[in-house]
């Protein structure tokens, strides 16, 4: 099974990624919940020991510091939003 960092909106009011995390635990991989807002250095953190960085809303410091770290994670990122956006 997989180790995840998932970054995400886990306040116990969202829906959304607390069923998502709740769903691969169930599924048996090892999920590690980084609430959005949280520091880069955190996620750097988690990333070291996960197999893959999972990512709803990457909300974890200036959109020029997240390329940055995007692009030198040795692990794969997946990135998926699921809120609607109309004309993009």
């Amino acid at each position: 099974m997989y180790k995840i960092a998932f970054v995400g909106n886990f306040d116990r009011l969202s829906v959304g990624e607390p069923e998502e995390a709740l769903a691969l635990e169930e599924l048996g991989h090892k999920v590690i919940r980084l609430q959005e807002g949280c520091r880069l250095q955190d996620v750097e953190e988690a990333c070291k020991d996960a197999d893959f960085l999972l990512v709803n809303k990457f909300r974890c410091s200036t959109s020029r510091e997240v390329e940055a770290f995007m692009q030198r994670c040795r692990i794969p990122v997946v990135v998926h939003i699921f809120d609607l956006y109309v004309g993009l």
